[in-house]
């Protein structure tokens, strides 16, 4: 839906076929769903059915989700000479190319998509690979060292060399000591399902509830097997409430360590439904 420069994404012929297709001339291309009747609106303001379908099929976009615009009005677009067939005939030589390289039109037993079995959900090397995935997805922003000094010699690191070796090696607070006494803070700390954004498997576990979800809360504490982690909610996501924040003001005044993990969830916002000011 993104206006790049002010022409959306399904329509963005430079984005589509300039870049896109200079990687890989193949390229299949798909909308989001509703993404061409939203060019009846603004930025576009398209004048037609038939219009919009043009300005898709142009732009360099393939297949159409969420709605039936291509389908139904790509004809009439030809007519008024909006498009060209050569236009259509692209984008559907790129589907179907898609289409047979993925054995759509080979005999069932014979594609390799019907080899795969059940023992590969879950599997630990797939862990391994979403494990890594979000690890690389994190941005830490600040690191600083546990004690003012060595903070001081890594803001001018051309000095540091001077000082003895045992004052620039100091830890920093990241990644947490274990053995520590750690209190996990906050309405994320013990959530399950506010881990997830709007889309995600009808079946997260498999027998359909929340319970194979490790809060961070647990993580921590699994990870601090050596020292004591307390867990307190403190607040909701999303009232007045007060009642926890005393134990949660406790735990932090008896910790070496506190972690707050805050954020918003589906109460707040999600797809169709945005925060209030």
């Amino acid at each position: 839906y993104n206006a790049i420069n002010g022409v959306p994404s399904c329509i963005n012929n430079y984005l589509l076929n300039d870049v896109i297709r200079s990687w890989n001339a193949k390229a299949v291309v798909t909308t989001d769903c509703g993404a061409v009747s939203n060019l009846m609106g603004e930025p576009v303001n398209a004048s037609s059915f038939a219009q919009a379908a043009a300005f898709t099929i142009n732009g360099g976009t393939d297949i159409e989700m969420g709605s039936k615009i291509l389908g139904d009005h790509l004809e009439e677009a030809l007519a008024q000479n909006l498009t060209f067939l050569a236009n259509i005939d692209q984008a559907l030589s790129r589907t179907f190319h898609l289409l047979m390289r993925t054995g759509r039109f080979d005999p069932v037993e014979d594609t390799d998509w019907t080899k795969i079995t059940t023992d590969v959900v879950d599997s630990e090397e797939h862990r391994i690979i979403r494990d890594e995935a979000s690890a690389q997805s994190y941005v830490l922003l600040k690191n600083d060292f546990l004690e003012e000094t060595d903070l001081i010699l890594d803001k001018f690191e051309n000095f540091s060399r001077r000082f003895p070796e045992n004052l620039r090696e100091k830890q920093r607070i990241l990644p947490l000591p274990k053995g520590k006494t750690i209190a996990v803070i906050g309405p994320q700390a013990v959530s399950q399902h506010g881990l997830f954004s709007d889309y995600y498997g009808d079946a997260v576990c498999f027998n359909k509830t929340w319970s194979c979800v490790r809060t961070i809360a647990e993580a921590i504490a699994n990870a601090n097997s050596d020292g004591h982690t307390y867990i307190a909610k403190g607040v909701n996501i999303s009232d007045d409430s007060t009642y926890g924040i005393p134990e949660a003001i406790e735990y932090s005044l008896k910790s070496d360590i506190v972690v707050l993990v805050l954020g918003i969830d589906f109460t707040v916002e999600h797809e169709g439904k945005d925060r209030g000011s």
